[in-house]
């Protein structure tokens, strides 16, 4: 009995001794959980009193940089993509909220979806390019958007086919044509810009036209006192009036060169000038016409197959030419005579110091 009692004294002590222990033990964990809650506590605190770089900047500054992730004004951006002003809203809150609020982010806009940009690139036509439905879902909604995030700043548009029924951003554009700085059209007809030229474009600062069937009626566009840059392509000339007198740069491709003497009469302040020819329409009759003067000319480029060049040459003095790009076509002036004295005719008439000469073939 004795025995008995004497092994339940010595459990109940070793338990309660074990019970100690682990009660110690326990005491020395929660200690260091303590401890540990209290370093994750001032991590935490770090973390969130920590500000990324980028954003500490001020927004004026994340603006600045915004505008020089796009491409350079006048140069539209894409309405989507990596390159679209719309990625950086995706960011987070306050990069969205800085975009929203810089309208120099939305004035430049293309409504041109890239797979036509390219193809209109290589083979100059409408004709054949498809704008399916989802594209002109994109540019009406996206187009109008950017429109009204652009505020009250000069808008860059480069847009193609509007005159088509199915893609209405045409009557979204309209409104603000005063605002219009860079206009960019490849038309199939002429029926958008003879809506827009009803109005004074007082901004507008170039123009790019192309046209797929050619102007049905003529256009006059003479109310734009800041015009100076003008590329036409696939135009009948007679059928557009433009203050060619204002301009400093003048593109000119598939044009007739009677039609390209005759503007180039009236555009005496050209800087620069880049033609492409077209053969004759008919042959020249009657008395010739006196030479074509252009006394601030500095650049000029010449792009033709046709034989035309000599006779455009010949008929051309540019006393403050510096650059000269021409086909090797115009080396073969006066039936086979070489390239330095087709060159040296042509400095002499005009009296010209070339800088740089590039002779390209076609």
């Amino acid at each position: 009995m004795l025995d008995f009692m004497q092994e339940d004294r010595t459990f109940l002590a070793e338990t309660y001794a074990q019970i100690q222990a682990f009660t110690a033990q326990i005491s020395e964990l929660e200690d260091a959980i303590a401890r540990l809650r209290e370093a994750q506590q001032l991590a935490l605190d770090r973390l969130n009193s920590y500000k990324y770089p980028v954003l500490s900047l001020p927004d004026e500054m994340v603006c600045e940089i915004f505008v020089r992730f796009l491409p350079p004004y006048p140069d539209p951006s894409p309405l989507v993509g990596l390159l679209s002003p719309t990625t950086l809203t995706h960011v987070c809150r306050r990069w969205r909220e800085v975009a929203l609020a810089t309208p120099d982010l939305w004035k430049a806009i293309d409504l041109i979806p890239p797979d036509c940009l390219s193809q209109i690139s290589s083979t100059r036509s409408i004709g054949t390019i498809p704008l399916n439905s989802l594209h002109q879902t994109r540019a009406r909604t996206l187009g109008s958007l950017w429109i009204k995030r652009s505020g009250t700043h000069p808008l860059s548009i480069r847009a193609v086919d509007l005159d088509n029924p199915s893609f209405p951003i045409f009557s979204t554009l309209l409104p603000h044509r005063a605002r219009l700085e860079h206009l960019t059209l490849h038309l199939r007809s002429g029926l958008p810009l003879l809506k827009l030229t009803t109005d004074p474009l007082p901004r507008l600062r170039s123009l790019n036209l192309w046209f797929q069937n050619g102007l049905t009626r003529p256009v006059v566009l003479t109310d734009v006192p800041l015009l100076r840059v003008v590329v036409l392509g696939d135009v009948r000339v007679p059928s557009i009036a433009l203050p060619w007198a204002q301009l400093t740069s003048l593109t000119l491709r598939s044009v007739y060169p009677e039609h390209i003497m005759r503007i180039l009469r009236q555009s005496a302040n050209l800087l620069d000038c880049t033609l492409l020819f077209w053969a004759a329409e008919e042959p020249a009759r009657g008395d010739p016409e006196p030479d074509v003067v252009l006394w601030r000319l500095q650049t000029l480029v010449v792009e033709t197959e046709s034989e035309v060049i000599v006779e455009f040459f010949q008929h051309l003095v540019a006393p403050s030419l510096c650059r000269l790009e021409a086909p090797d076509a115009f080396f073969l002036w006066g039936g086979g005579t070489s390239s330095s004295q087709a060159l040296h005719t042509f400095i002499a008439k005009s009296g010209c110091k070339l800088h740089k000469l590039c002779i390209t073939e076609l």
